[in-house]
């Protein structure tokens, strides 16, 4: 009787909207929770991957890259790994990194595909979609698909 007066005090301490993401939309039992485990990994692991980019940390950048990492654009245009991390490590002064926002994170196998608006520092937005493969115990960008929401 205890906990579940607990419970239910800590459920009306929430904000509204906290508690409306806890009630499935038919009304019945719990919902998923919209910061998912895979949302927490891997939003850590681009805020990572974005302060290694900026400031040119190549053991960051080896460690999360995939080998057979790729950046690609639009009309056809690709950058290679060691393009990208020799680009990251020829950038100076070094910028402040991107601000990531939106950020959605789709488990789909073995495999997260996360979704989000990168702005630069200099006002320029990209729109990113990130594929992450698991390498053993940790997890390695291997694809990139970005375009720039903004004009050059």
């Amino acid at each position: 009787m205890r906990a579940t007066l607990l419970f239910l005090l800590a459920c009306l301490s929430l904000p509204a909207p906290a508690l409306a993401q806890t009630v499935a939309p038919d009304g019945r039992g719990l919902g998923t929770p919209v910061l998912t485990l895979y949302m927490k990994v891997i939003g850590g692991l681009e805020q990572q991957l974005a302060r290694a980019d900026a400031g040119g940390d190549a053991a960051v950048l080896d460690r999360l890259l995939s080998p057979f990492f790729e950046l690609r654009r639009p009309h056809q245009e690709t950058l290679a790994r060691e393009a990208w991390m020799a680009a990251s490590r020829a950038r100076m002064p070094h910028p402040e990194p991107a601000m990531m926002s939106e950020l959605s994170v789709y488990e789909v196998g073995a495999e997260a595909i996360a979704y989000f608006m990168l702005r630069d520092a200099d006002g320029r937005t990209r729109s990113v979609v990130d594929v992450w493969v698991r390498a053993e115990n940790d997890w390695q960008l291997r694809v990139r698909f970005e375009q720039s929401l903004t004009a050059p």
